[in-house]
Protein backbone atom coordinates (compact mmCIF):
# COMPACT_ATOMS: atom_id res chain seq x y z
CA UNK A 1 0.00 0.00 0.00
CA UNK A 2 1.63 3.31 -1.19
CA UNK A 3 2.12 5.10 1.96
CA UNK A 4 -0.68 3.50 3.97
CA UNK A 5 0.24 1.71 7.19
CA UNK A 6 2.79 -0.48 5.89
CA UNK A 7 6.95 0.58 5.42
CA UNK A 8 7.66 1.21 1.71
CA UNK A 9 8.96 -1.05 -0.31
CA UNK A 10 11.57 -0.36 -3.47
CA UNK A 11 8.66 -0.35 -5.52
CA UNK A 12 6.81 2.72 -3.76
CA UNK A 13 10.69 4.28 -3.29
CA UNK A 14 10.77 4.10 -7.11
CA UNK A 15 7.70 5.28 -7.62
CA UNK A 16 7.90 8.51 -5.52
CA UNK A 17 11.22 8.83 -7.37
CA UNK A 18 9.88 9.36 -10.55
CA UNK A 19 6.20 11.25 -9.29
CA UNK A 20 8.42 14.22 -7.95
CA UNK A 21 11.46 14.21 -9.89
CA UNK A 22 9.63 17.32 -11.62
CA UNK A 23 9.93 18.67 -7.71
CA UNK A 24 13.75 18.53 -7.26
CA UNK A 25 13.35 15.66 -4.79
CA UNK A 26 16.02 12.89 -5.15
CA UNK A 27 16.31 9.30 -2.91
CA UNK A 28 18.57 7.52 -5.09
CA UNK A 29 22.64 7.59 -4.07
CA UNK A 30 25.09 8.64 -5.90
CA UNK A 31 28.14 6.96 -6.68
CA UNK A 32 30.78 6.86 -3.95
CA UNK A 33 33.86 8.24 -5.69
CA UNK A 34 36.83 7.10 -3.93
CA UNK A 35 38.30 10.15 -2.43
CA UNK A 36 39.32 10.21 1.02
CA UNK A 37 42.42 12.76 1.53
CA UNK A 38 43.64 15.75 0.64
CA UNK A 39 46.25 14.75 -2.11
CA UNK A 40 43.25 13.26 -3.82
CA UNK A 41 41.71 16.91 -4.43
CA UNK A 42 44.86 18.61 -5.56
CA UNK A 43 45.31 20.57 -1.48
CA UNK A 44 47.77 20.21 0.92
CA UNK A 45 47.67 20.77 4.93
CA UNK A 46 49.01 24.63 4.13
CA UNK A 47 46.52 24.68 1.55
CA UNK A 48 43.73 23.95 4.17
CA UNK A 49 45.10 25.43 6.76
CA UNK A 50 45.28 29.45 5.14
CA UNK A 51 41.51 28.64 3.83
CA UNK A 52 40.44 27.98 7.36
CA UNK A 53 42.42 30.88 9.12
CA UNK A 54 40.72 32.76 6.44
CA UNK A 55 37.06 31.76 7.15
CA UNK A 56 38.21 31.63 10.59
CA UNK A 57 39.00 35.46 10.78
CA UNK A 58 36.12 36.89 8.86
CA UNK A 59 33.57 34.80 11.42
CA UNK A 60 35.23 36.14 13.60
CA UNK A 61 34.99 39.64 12.79
CA UNK A 62 31.31 39.23 11.41
CA UNK A 63 30.15 37.86 15.00
CA UNK A 64 31.67 41.32 16.40
CA UNK A 65 29.98 43.59 13.64
CA UNK A 66 26.49 41.76 13.97
CA UNK A 67 26.84 42.45 18.19
CA UNK A 68 28.16 45.78 17.72
CA UNK A 69 25.46 46.49 15.73
CA UNK A 70 22.93 44.70 17.66
CA UNK A 71 24.35 46.88 20.83
CA UNK A 72 24.34 50.12 18.67
CA UNK A 73 20.41 49.53 18.08
CA UNK A 74 19.65 48.75 21.97
CA UNK A 75 21.32 51.73 23.12
CA UNK A 76 19.32 53.81 20.56
CA UNK A 77 15.78 52.21 22.29
CA UNK A 78 15.17 49.78 19.58
CA UNK A 79 15.95 46.66 22.40
CA UNK A 80 12.44 45.23 21.01
CA UNK A 81 13.21 45.38 16.96
CA UNK A 82 14.90 42.42 15.60
CA UNK A 83 17.82 42.95 13.64
CA UNK A 84 17.90 41.17 10.07
CA UNK A 85 21.20 39.74 8.99
CA UNK A 86 21.36 39.34 5.41
CA UNK A 87 23.83 36.42 4.98
CA UNK A 88 24.76 36.71 1.28
CA UNK A 89 26.49 33.46 -0.08
CA UNK A 90 27.27 32.00 -3.50
CA UNK A 91 25.78 28.26 -3.52
CA UNK A 92 28.57 27.07 -4.82
CA UNK A 93 31.31 27.97 -2.65
CA UNK A 94 31.42 25.63 0.91
CA UNK A 95 33.51 28.05 2.40
CA UNK A 96 29.88 30.51 2.40
CA UNK A 97 28.41 28.06 4.14
CA UNK A 98 30.68 27.09 6.30
CA UNK A 99 31.38 30.49 7.61
CA UNK A 100 27.39 31.07 7.79
CA UNK A 101 28.05 28.09 10.73
CA UNK A 102 30.74 29.60 12.55
CA UNK A 103 28.64 33.05 12.80
CA UNK A 104 26.03 31.35 13.53
CA UNK A 105 27.75 29.29 16.52
CA UNK A 106 29.24 32.95 18.06
CA UNK A 107 26.09 34.29 18.23
CA UNK A 108 24.67 31.76 20.23
CA UNK A 109 27.17 31.39 22.59
CA UNK A 110 26.52 35.26 23.09
CA UNK A 111 23.34 34.45 24.76
CA UNK A 112 21.70 36.38 22.15
CA UNK A 113 18.06 34.83 21.01
CA UNK A 114 18.49 33.59 17.10
CA UNK A 115 16.38 32.68 14.29
CA UNK A 116 18.02 31.63 10.86
CA UNK A 117 15.65 31.68 7.80
CA UNK A 118 16.63 29.17 4.75
CA UNK A 119 16.22 30.62 1.01
CA UNK A 120 14.23 27.21 0.53
CA UNK A 121 10.42 27.54 0.00
CA UNK A 122 8.41 27.85 2.99
CA UNK A 123 5.64 25.50 1.95
CA UNK A 124 8.49 22.17 1.43
CA UNK A 125 7.38 20.32 4.10
CA UNK A 126 3.62 20.27 2.96
CA UNK A 127 4.53 20.54 -0.50
CA UNK A 128 6.38 17.50 0.16
CA UNK A 129 3.82 15.54 2.06
CA UNK A 130 0.99 16.10 -0.21
CA UNK A 131 3.12 14.80 -3.19
CA UNK A 132 4.20 11.92 -1.63
CA UNK A 133 0.82 10.72 0.38
CA UNK A 134 -1.51 12.32 -2.46
CA UNK A 135 -3.57 13.83 -0.15
CA UNK A 136 -5.47 17.12 -2.04
CA UNK A 137 -4.25 19.96 -0.34
CA UNK A 138 -6.48 21.92 2.24
CA UNK A 139 -5.85 25.15 4.43
CA UNK A 140 -6.83 22.78 7.54
CA UNK A 141 -4.10 20.37 6.62
CA UNK A 142 -1.62 23.09 6.03
CA UNK A 143 -2.53 24.72 9.04
CA UNK A 144 -1.42 21.45 11.02
CA UNK A 145 1.38 20.99 9.40
CA UNK A 146 2.49 24.47 10.25
CA UNK A 147 1.61 23.83 13.60
CA UNK A 148 3.71 20.57 14.29
CA UNK A 149 7.03 22.44 13.43
CA UNK A 150 6.92 25.32 15.34
CA UNK A 151 10.92 25.40 15.32
CA UNK A 152 11.36 24.53 11.67
CA UNK A 153 13.42 21.33 12.43
CA UNK A 154 10.97 18.84 10.92
CA UNK A 155 11.17 20.87 7.75
CA UNK A 156 14.88 20.94 7.93
CA UNK A 157 14.43 16.92 8.65
CA UNK A 158 12.16 16.78 5.31
CA UNK A 159 14.67 18.69 3.59
CA UNK A 160 17.35 16.24 4.21
CA UNK A 161 15.11 13.41 4.16
CA UNK A 162 14.13 13.79 0.38
CA UNK A 163 16.34 16.85 -1.33
CA UNK A 164 19.89 16.51 -2.92
CA UNK A 165 21.20 19.47 -4.30
CA UNK A 166 23.71 20.17 -7.17
CA UNK A 167 25.49 22.55 -5.40
CA UNK A 168 27.37 21.83 -1.97
CA UNK A 169 25.06 19.52 -1.43
CA UNK A 170 27.27 17.77 1.41
CA UNK A 171 28.05 20.89 3.06
CA UNK A 172 24.77 22.42 2.93
CA UNK A 173 23.33 18.64 4.90
CA UNK A 174 26.16 19.99 7.15
CA UNK A 175 24.84 22.72 7.67
CA UNK A 176 21.25 21.76 8.28
CA UNK A 177 22.74 18.99 10.51
CA UNK A 178 23.90 21.41 12.45
CA UNK A 179 20.57 23.37 12.89
CA UNK A 180 18.80 20.67 13.65
CA UNK A 181 20.61 19.40 16.67
CA UNK A 182 21.34 23.49 18.30
CA UNK A 183 18.03 23.88 20.23
CA UNK A 184 19.06 27.70 20.49
CA UNK A 185 18.30 28.06 16.97
CA UNK A 186 14.46 28.16 15.35
CA UNK A 187 14.62 27.77 11.57
CA UNK A 188 12.14 29.20 9.16
CA UNK A 189 12.10 28.43 4.80
CA UNK A 190 11.00 31.69 3.70
CA UNK A 191 11.07 31.32 0.41
CA UNK A 192 8.13 31.98 -2.13
CA UNK A 193 6.79 28.33 -3.42
CA UNK A 194 7.79 26.81 -6.38
CA UNK A 195 7.41 24.32 -8.91
CA UNK A 196 10.60 22.98 -10.66
CA UNK A 197 12.12 26.38 -11.64
CA UNK A 198 9.12 28.33 -11.69
CA UNK A 199 7.27 30.42 -8.75
CA UNK A 200 4.47 28.51 -7.80
CA UNK A 201 1.13 31.26 -8.37
CA UNK A 202 -1.58 28.26 -6.86
CA UNK A 203 0.11 28.90 -3.25
CA UNK A 204 -1.31 32.14 -2.06
CA UNK A 205 1.36 34.09 -0.06
CA UNK A 206 3.30 33.03 -3.71
CA UNK A 207 0.54 34.38 -5.93
CA UNK A 208 0.35 37.64 -3.56
CA UNK A 209 3.93 38.50 -3.62
CA UNK A 210 3.28 38.31 -7.83
CA UNK A 211 0.58 40.06 -7.66
CA UNK A 212 2.46 43.29 -5.22
CA UNK A 213 5.06 42.91 -7.75
CA UNK A 214 3.33 42.70 -10.94
CA UNK A 215 5.78 40.19 -11.90
CA UNK A 216 5.29 38.86 -15.72
CA UNK A 217 8.56 36.26 -15.56
CA UNK A 218 7.79 33.17 -13.27
CA UNK A 219 11.36 31.93 -13.43
CA UNK A 220 13.04 31.83 -10.17
CA UNK A 221 15.93 33.36 -11.04
CA UNK A 222 14.60 36.30 -13.14
CA UNK A 223 14.20 39.94 -12.53
CA UNK A 224 10.82 39.29 -11.45
CA UNK A 225 10.64 35.58 -10.44
CA UNK A 226 13.56 36.96 -7.73
CA UNK A 227 11.51 40.29 -7.12
CA UNK A 228 8.72 38.60 -5.87
CA UNK A 229 10.62 35.84 -3.61
CA UNK A 230 12.38 38.42 -2.02
CA UNK A 231 9.47 40.09 -1.36
CA UNK A 232 7.70 36.96 0.30
CA UNK A 233 11.18 36.75 1.97
CA UNK A 234 11.44 39.92 3.94
CA UNK A 235 7.87 39.35 5.99
CA UNK A 236 8.30 35.68 6.35
CA UNK A 237 11.76 36.61 8.52
CA UNK A 238 10.93 39.39 10.04
CA UNK A 239 7.47 37.94 11.57
CA UNK A 240 9.55 34.93 12.26
CA UNK A 241 11.79 36.56 14.44
CA UNK A 242 8.85 38.73 16.21
CA UNK A 243 7.23 35.54 16.85
CA UNK A 244 10.18 34.11 18.94
CA UNK A 245 11.15 37.16 20.41
CA UNK A 246 14.87 36.84 18.49
CA UNK A 247 16.53 39.92 18.58
CA UNK A 248 19.30 38.47 15.63
CA UNK A 249 17.62 37.06 12.72
CA UNK A 250 19.91 35.61 10.14
CA UNK A 251 18.42 35.39 6.56
CA UNK A 252 20.81 33.09 4.24
CA UNK A 253 20.40 33.83 0.75
CA UNK A 254 22.40 34.18 -2.74
CA UNK A 255 24.41 37.19 -3.38
CA UNK A 256 21.65 38.80 -5.56
CA UNK A 257 18.81 38.90 -3.29
CA UNK A 258 20.66 41.17 -0.50
CA UNK A 259 20.91 44.72 -2.60
CA UNK A 260 20.70 43.60 -6.02
CA UNK A 261 23.00 42.62 -8.58
CA UNK A 262 24.13 45.03 -10.86
CA UNK A 263 25.03 42.72 -13.71
CA UNK A 264 21.67 40.58 -14.24
CA UNK A 265 19.61 43.37 -13.75
CA UNK A 266 18.36 42.69 -10.35
CA UNK A 267 17.56 46.49 -9.24
CA UNK A 268 18.57 47.20 -5.61
CA UNK A 269 15.12 49.05 -4.62
CA UNK A 270 13.63 45.19 -5.53
CA UNK A 271 16.32 43.57 -2.91
CA UNK A 272 15.85 42.50 0.63
CA UNK A 273 17.83 44.82 2.21
CA UNK A 274 15.20 47.84 0.40
CA UNK A 275 12.30 45.75 1.20
CA UNK A 276 13.21 45.55 4.66
CA UNK A 277 14.53 49.16 4.42
CA UNK A 278 11.02 50.34 3.43
CA UNK A 279 9.39 48.68 6.62
CA UNK A 280 11.96 50.43 8.96
CA UNK A 281 13.57 46.80 10.23
CA UNK A 282 17.20 47.50 11.06
CA UNK A 283 19.47 45.54 8.85
CA UNK A 284 22.90 44.58 8.13
CA UNK A 285 23.38 43.98 4.77
CA UNK A 286 25.90 41.06 3.87
CA UNK A 287 26.94 39.62 0.57
CA UNK A 288 30.13 37.77 0.04
CA UNK A 289 32.33 39.38 -2.80
CA UNK A 290 33.93 36.39 -5.00
CA UNK A 291 33.98 35.84 -8.60
CA UNK A 292 30.90 35.61 -9.03
CA UNK A 293 29.70 38.75 -7.67
CA UNK A 294 32.26 41.44 -7.08
CA UNK A 295 32.28 45.30 -6.86
CA UNK A 296 31.21 45.91 -9.81
CA UNK A 297 28.44 43.48 -9.05
CA UNK A 298 26.38 46.48 -6.35
CA UNK A 299 24.15 48.63 -7.50
CA UNK A 300 25.53 52.52 -7.18
CA UNK A 301 21.96 53.13 -5.77
CA UNK A 302 21.74 50.43 -3.12
CA UNK A 303 21.09 53.19 -0.73
CA UNK A 304 22.81 51.89 2.39
CA UNK A 305 24.34 53.33 5.45
CA UNK A 306 27.74 52.34 6.45
CA UNK A 307 26.19 51.01 9.68
CA UNK A 308 24.23 48.70 7.48
CA UNK A 309 26.49 47.24 5.55
CA UNK A 310 29.19 44.68 5.79
CA UNK A 311 30.86 43.46 2.65
CA UNK A 312 33.41 40.03 2.99
CA UNK A 313 35.74 39.77 0.58
CA UNK A 314 38.16 37.37 1.74
CA UNK A 315 37.03 33.85 1.66
CA UNK A 316 37.92 31.15 -0.46
CA UNK A 317 36.48 30.87 -3.98
CA UNK A 318 36.60 27.12 -4.30
CA UNK A 319 33.55 25.66 -6.21
CA UNK A 320 31.19 22.14 -5.64
CA UNK A 321 29.39 21.79 -8.31
CA UNK A 322 28.13 18.31 -9.34
CA UNK A 323 24.87 16.26 -10.61
CA UNK A 324 22.97 15.46 -8.11
CA UNK A 325 21.72 12.09 -9.18
CA UNK A 326 25.29 10.75 -11.24
CA UNK A 327 27.27 12.51 -8.87
CA UNK A 328 29.13 13.21 -11.99
CA UNK A 329 30.65 16.96 -13.53
CA UNK A 330 28.51 19.24 -14.78
CA UNK A 331 29.32 19.62 -18.37
CA UNK A 332 30.69 23.71 -19.22
CA UNK A 333 31.06 23.77 -15.56
CA UNK A 334 34.03 23.00 -14.36
CA UNK A 335 34.32 23.04 -10.38
CA UNK A 336 37.12 22.51 -7.70
CA UNK A 337 35.35 19.76 -6.56
CA UNK A 338 32.99 18.05 -9.20
CA UNK A 339 31.61 15.04 -6.72
CA UNK A 340 30.22 14.63 -3.65
CA UNK A 341 33.43 12.72 -2.03
CA UNK A 342 35.63 15.43 -3.19
CA UNK A 343 33.93 18.34 -1.27
CA UNK A 344 33.27 16.01 1.84
CA UNK A 345 36.83 16.37 1.70
CA UNK A 346 37.73 19.81 1.93
CA UNK A 347 34.52 20.61 3.89
CA UNK A 348 35.31 18.39 6.57
CA UNK A 349 39.05 19.18 6.54
CA UNK A 350 38.03 22.96 6.96
CA UNK A 351 35.97 21.53 9.87
CA UNK A 352 38.84 19.93 11.60
CA UNK A 353 40.28 22.94 11.72
CA UNK A 354 37.45 24.65 13.93
CA UNK A 355 35.10 24.48 17.41
CA UNK A 356 32.93 22.53 15.25
CA UNK A 357 35.29 19.65 14.25
CA UNK A 358 32.45 17.62 15.56
CA UNK A 359 30.56 18.16 12.33
CA UNK A 360 32.57 16.33 10.58
CA UNK A 361 30.42 14.15 8.49
CA UNK A 362 31.92 11.15 6.49
CA UNK A 363 30.01 10.62 2.53
CA UNK A 364 28.80 6.72 4.44
CA UNK A 365 27.64 9.15 7.06
CA UNK A 366 25.68 11.38 4.93
CA UNK A 367 23.95 8.54 3.76
CA UNK A 368 23.40 6.47 6.77
CA UNK A 369 21.75 9.57 7.92
CA UNK A 370 19.28 10.65 5.16
CA UNK A 371 18.32 6.91 5.03
CA UNK A 372 17.58 7.16 8.66
CA UNK A 373 16.08 10.74 8.40
CA UNK A 374 13.84 9.34 5.68
CA UNK A 375 12.80 6.55 7.40
CA UNK A 376 11.79 8.68 10.25
CA UNK A 377 10.10 11.11 8.15
CA UNK A 378 8.48 8.30 6.21
CA UNK A 379 7.06 7.19 9.84
CA UNK A 380 5.36 10.63 10.43
CA UNK A 381 3.76 11.15 7.34
CA UNK A 382 2.36 8.00 7.88
CA UNK A 383 0.71 8.70 10.75
CA UNK A 384 -0.08 12.33 9.78
CA UNK A 385 -1.97 10.61 7.18
CA UNK A 386 -3.91 8.49 9.27
CA UNK A 387 -5.23 11.92 11.17
CA UNK A 388 -5.54 14.16 8.32
CA UNK A 389 -7.13 11.77 6.17
CA UNK A 390 -10.74 12.59 7.43
CA UNK A 391 -10.04 16.47 6.72
CA UNK A 392 -10.24 15.98 2.94
CA UNK A 393 -12.83 12.79 3.01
Amino acid sequence: MFLGYEPLNLIDIIYVLFYIHAHGIFIQKTKLMNYSSLADIDMTQADIDADAATILRSATETVAAILGRREKLDREGQQNDPLVVLAGESHSMPAHHLHHMLVLDGLTKSGEEIVFGCEQPHNLLSDTFFNITKLRPAPAIETFLKESDQDGKLTLQCWSSFYKSGFTDHTQNTLFRYLRRNDQIKVCFTDAARQGHYLDSDDQSTADSMKECLSNDRHLSSPDGTQARNHHITPAITDFALKHNARIAIQQCGDDHVIGNEHRNHKAKNSIAAYLKRQNTPILAMPILCKLFNESSIPADHGLTKEEQLFRIDLPQKEAVYNPLTDEPVPNYPADFECHAAEAVYINALLERTELKNERMSVKGYWAQKQALQNDMIEKFQAWHRVLTPMVL
